[in-house]
């Protein structure tokens, strides 16, 4: 409420008290006036990037089946495009979401005296990116779907977090 309302509306008590009226005065917050919000408020984001690895175990049952796509399979199917990433404050307050972008394959060649040389798809990596991160944080914990926390610093937060999964 601004000066010249208080103002206005103390005259108007003391006119009405003057000559005996009855008076009910109602104050209410402006609509404009923005509500408090709670918790600290970052003065600055950054972009967080980074990596989740999966390796492939060449026990039989491939981690990621379908190499075109490149994403988990088996018991890491629910390591795909789209799966939520969590950043969250060491009190385990989430701070910000991303998702997991599209996988690319990875190689290695593997050498065998019968066969020769033969490159083979030895894991799948898929990035990540998580906006608007709140900087000045002591450290960050990064959650990919229910597969744990890792705690990272906020050197590594800003530099890239690469995390693997798989043998």
């Amino acid at each position: 409420m601004t000066k010249g309302r208080i103002l206005a509306a103390a005259v108007a008590l003391l006119a009405a008290a003057a000559v005996g009226a009855t008076v009910t005065y109602l104050a209410v917050k402006p609509a404009n006036t923005a509500a408090a919000t709670p918790g600290p408020v970052a003065s600055s984001t950054f972009l967080m990037s980074g990596s989740v690895t999966i390796r492939n175990d060449f026990a039989g049952s491939l981690a990621f089946p379908d190499r075109s796509t490149c994403q988990g399979g088996g018991g890491f199917s629910d390591l795909t495009t789209g799966t939520a990433v969590k950043v969250s404050d060491g009190t385990g307050h989430v701070v910000a979401t991303g998702a997991l972008n599209t996988g690319a394959p990875s190689t290695t060649t593997l050498s065998n005296t019968l066969v020769g040389d033969a490159k083979v798809t030895s894991a799948c990596v898929l990035g990540f990116t998580v906006n608007d991160v709140p900087d000045g944080l002591s450290s960050y914990v990064v959650t990919v779907s229910h597969r744990g926390d890792r705690v990272v610093s906020p050197t590594e937060a800003h530099a890239g977090v690469e995390l693997t999964i798989g043998s």
